[in-house]
C-alpha cells in the first residue's frame, strides 16, 4: 500500500501545477482572516469536495501567509497564484494523507514499541551517491480531522544526494 501511494504521488507531482491552475477556477470563498501585521483581511478559499484531495489538510487557499515566500507572493499577486504557488509547487505531497495512519508522536519521540506497534519506521538506502529514504513522516494534525491525538504518518519517499 505504501509504494502505489508513493507510486501515485510520483505520478502526480509533475502535472501538479497544472492541474492545481484550473482546479483553482472551482475555488469558493469561504472566509476571511484578519493578519494584523499586513492590517488586511485575507479572503481565504476552499476546492470543491471533489477535489479536496489536492488541499493542504491544515491551511485554506492562499495558504501558511506566515510563510514568508507565500506572503510575498500573495501581496504582490494575490490570492490566486499565492494558492498557486501553495498548492502547485509548495505542498504537491497531499494526496498522501488519504493513504496514511493515526500515529502517537512525531517519529522522533515514538519509542520502538511504539515504531513496532503504528508500523511507522524510516529505512535510508544507498544506491551509489543516491541515498533513498523511504517509510513515513509524521504530521500534526493541528485541527483534530483525522484523529483524536492530533497526529497523522503519511508514506514518504525522498531522493537525496549521499
Amino acid at each position: 500500500m505504501i509504494y502505489l501511494a508513493i507510486l501515485l504521488d510520483l505520478f502526480y507531482k509533475p502535472f501538479a501545477p497544472i492541474l492545481v491552475f484550473f482546479a483553482l477556477f472551482t475555488a469558493k470563498k469561504v472566509s476571511d482572516l484578519n493578519i494584523h501585521n499586513y492590517q488586511i483581511n485575507i479572503p481565504r478559499y476552499k476546492l470543491p469536495s471533489f477535489l479536496g484531495w489536492m488541499e493542504t489538510k491544515d491551511e485554506l487557499l492562499p495558504g501558511d501567509i506566515s510563510i514568508q515566500a507565500v506572503s510575498d507572493i500573495y501581496l504582490k499577486w494575490g490570492w490566486f497564484i499565492a494558492g498557486w504557488y501553495w498548492l502547485g509547487l509548495r505542498n504537491t505531497g497531499s494526496i498522501l494523507w488519504y493513504f496514511g495512519k493515526e500515529a502517537p508522536n512525531y517519529l522522533a519521540c515514538m519509542t520502538p514499541e511504539q515504531e513496532s506497534q503504528y508500523g511507522i519506521y524510516q529505512n535510508e538506502h544507498k544506491l551509489g551517491f543516491i541515498k533513498i529514504l523511504t517509510g513515513w513522516n509524521v504530521y500534526r494534525d493541528w485541527y483534530s480531522v483525522y484523529t483524536n491525538d492530533g497526529f497523522w504518518a503519511t508514506p514518504y519517499l525522498s531522493l537525496r544526494f549521499a
